[in-house]
């Protein structure tokens, strides 16, 4: 969940108060953004908590969180005439997770009544560290199976088209899940031979 600061503070020194702005949404790891004040020019940037402050103008900088914590950063302008401008606080956030997917992979060729049929799900992105439950569904109807890997006996069906569904889950966070489907097409039986 991505926190939105939006926060003003002014330090007075000599002469006026100098004002600096900072992004008011969060910077995600790795990511640039510019801070600007109002003053002459920018003698000195300081952050806190580690990643580059680099003048880019005389009153701009770029601040880059490549390797900073997640978090909240405070940079510090000093303007010309050893004038304090106010603390620009930056949230720093955590790199999103790569979307959950999987994949259902249903087997090639002609698929008659009667064959067991085996489907795999595979999903990219699961975190090897936590338990992955597995549910599947043909056309709305459930199939027993809580694996990655689940067989489906077509005993009984008429030969048409349905559909395969998966669903994946690691938890109970957005991201922490996926869901995924297939096309299965069952073929009428073959004539008995002569």
């Amino acid at each position: 969940m991505l926190l939105e600061l939006s926060l003003s503070l002014t330090m007075s020194g000599l002469g006026s108060p100098q004002v600096c702005t900072g992004p008011t949404n969060p910077v995600i790891q790795g990511h640039t953004t510019i801070i600007t004040c109002t003053c002459s020019a920018v003698t000195e940037w300081k952050s806190d908590h580690g990643g580059q402050v680099e003048g880019i103008g005389a009153v701009t900088a770029r601040f880059d969180s490549t390797n900073v914590s997640p978090g909240l950063v405070t940079i510090t302008p000093k303007c010309s005439g050893n004038v304090h401008a106010n603390p620009v606080l930056i949230v720093v956030a955590s790199v999103p997770a790569a979307p959950f997917v999987c994949v259902v992979t249903v087997p090639s060729g002609t698929i008659h009544p009667g064959d067991i049929v085996t489907v795999t799900s595979t999903p990219a992105s699961i975190d090897p560290n936590k338990h992955a439950v597995f549910t599947w569904a043909l056309d709305g109807h459930k199939i027993s199976g809580s694996s990655s890997v689940v067989s489906i006996n077509t005993t009984g069906f008429i030969p048409g088209s349905y559909m395969v569904t998966g669903h994946v889950s690691q938890g109970p966070n957005p991201g922490d899940s996926a869901d995924c489907k297939a096309p299965l097409t069952i073929s009428p039986a073959p004539p008995p031979p002569p």
